[in-house]
C-alpha cells in the first residue's frame, strides 16, 4: 500500500482533458473541418478556445504556495528562473521546429495554413524568447500557440512583483492581485486599445491567472484541516502515476502541436490522408501527445537537468 499523493488528480485530468480540447479546436480551425452531426470544437455553438483560460487557472492557483515563499525572501532570479528553464527551452526549440517545417512546406509543396507569417530572424527570435505577446513589438504569429506561454511569463514576473510591494507596504497581497485581475477586464470587455503589456492575449492571463492565484489563496485560507492520510492501493498509485506522467508534458504537447499538423499536411502529399476528416482528427490528437510526451520525458528533461541550479528547491520540478 502506498500513501496518497499531494498532487490534484482532478486537476491533472482537467489538464488533460483540455489539452484534448484545445488541439481538436486547433485541428478544426487550421483545417477548416466541420461535423454537421456532433460536436464541433471550432465554429460550434461554444467556443473552446476559451479552455486556454483553465490554464491560466489552474497556472495561478499552483503559485499559491509561492506568495508565502517570495515574502520568506525568496529572489527574483531564484523564482524566475524556476520558471523560465521549464518553460523557455521548449518554446525555443518548437518555434525553431515550426519555422523548419513551414519552410519546407512552403518551399516543397506551396503550401500554406492559418496563422502563417512570413518567417523573419526577428520574429523568430521574438518568439523563441517568449516576448511575442507583450505587446513590445509586432504581434508575430510563428507558432501562434506560443502566446499562451509569453502571457505566463510575464503573469509570474507581475506576481513576483506585486508580492514584493505587499510584502514592502503591508497591503494585503489580494487587494494587489485585483489591480491587474481588474485592468484584464477593462481591456477584455471595455476597451480594445493595444499597448505594450495591455494587449487581448494578455487580458485574458490577468483575468484567469491572477483570478485563479485570488482564489487560491482565499481557498487556502478558510480550507478545513487535513485529515489523516489514507493509504491507497497498488493499481491507484500507478494510474496516479500514469496521470501525472502524461499531465507534465502537457506544455510540449500543446507547444509542439501546430508542428504535428504542418507534419501531416507534408504526409497528407504523399499518404492517402484526408485532412478534413474526423478521424484523421484523432489520430492527429494521438500522434501529438505522442510526440510531446516523448520529448518530455528525453530531451525535455535532459536540458532541464543540464540548467537546473544546485539550489535544493529546484530539484526535481519539472511540471508544466
Amino acid at each position: 500500500m502506498n500513501s496518497v499523493s499531494k498532487r490534484s488528480l482532478f486537476i491533472d485530468i482537467t489538464k488533460i482533458i483540455c489539452t484534448f480540447g484545445i488541439l481538436f479546436h486547433h485541428y478544426q480551425q487550421y483545417t477548416s473541418t466541420y461535423f454537421h452531426r456532433g460536436l464541433n470544437f471550432y465554429g460550434g455553438k461554444v467556443f473552446f478556445g476559451y479552455l486556454v483560460e483553465v490554464f491560466f487557472l489552474i497556472s495561478g492557483w499552483l503559485m499559491v504556495p509561492y506568495v508565502q515563499r517570495i515574502k520568506d525572501r525568496m529572489s527574483f532570479s531564484s523564482f524566475m528562473y524556476k520558471r523560465l528553464i521549464r518553460l523557455l527551452p521548449s518554446v525555443m526549440v518548437s518555434t525553431i521546429l515550426y519555422v523548419l517545417l513551414i519552410n519546407f512546406y512552403v518551399t516543397r509543396y506551396s503550401g500554406t495554413i492559418m496563422f502563417q507569417d512570413d518567417i523573419d530572424t526577428i520574429g523568430t527570435i521574438v518568439t523563441a524568447l517568449g516576448l511575442g505577446a507583450w505587446g513590445i513589438t509586432k504581434n508575430y504569429h510563428i507558432n501562434n500557440v506560443c502566446w499562451y506561454v509569453s502571457v505566463l511569463i510575464f503573469c509570474y514576473i507581475l506576481m513576483w512583483v506585486i508580492v514584493w510591494v505587499s510584502k514592502k507596504t503591508k497591503i494585503p497581497v489580494v487587494a494587489l492581485l485585483c489591480i491587474p485581475f481588474a485592468a484584464g477586464v477593462i481591456r477584455r470587455f471595455v476597451t480594445d486599445k493595444e499597448i505594450p503589456f495591455y494587449t487581448e492575449g494578455m487580458a485574458r492571463g490577468y483575468i484567469h491567472f491572477f483570478g485563479g492565484l485570488i482564489l487560491g489563496i482565499i481557498y487556502n485560507r478558510f480550507k478545513p484541516e487535513a485529515t489523516t492520510v489514507r493509504k491507497q492501493s497498488e493499481i491507484i498509485t500507478i494510474f496516479r502515476r500514469i496521470i501525472e506522467s502524461i499531465s507534465d508534458a502537457l506544455l510540449d504537447v500543446y507547444l509542439f502541436q501546430v508542428s504535428v499538423l504542418i507534419m501531416f499536411y507534408i504526409a497528407s502529399n504523399h499518404l492517402p490522408i484526408r485532412m478534413v476528416s474526423g478521424k484523421t482528427m484523432l489520430l492527429y490528437s494521438v500522434v501529438a501527445f505522442a510526440i510531446g510526451y516523448l520529448y518530455h520525458n528525453t530531451v525535455g528533461k535532459i536540458v532541464y537537468k543540464l540548467l537546473k541550479k544546485s539550489d535544493k528547491d529546484l530539484k526535481g520540478d519539472l511540471k508544466a
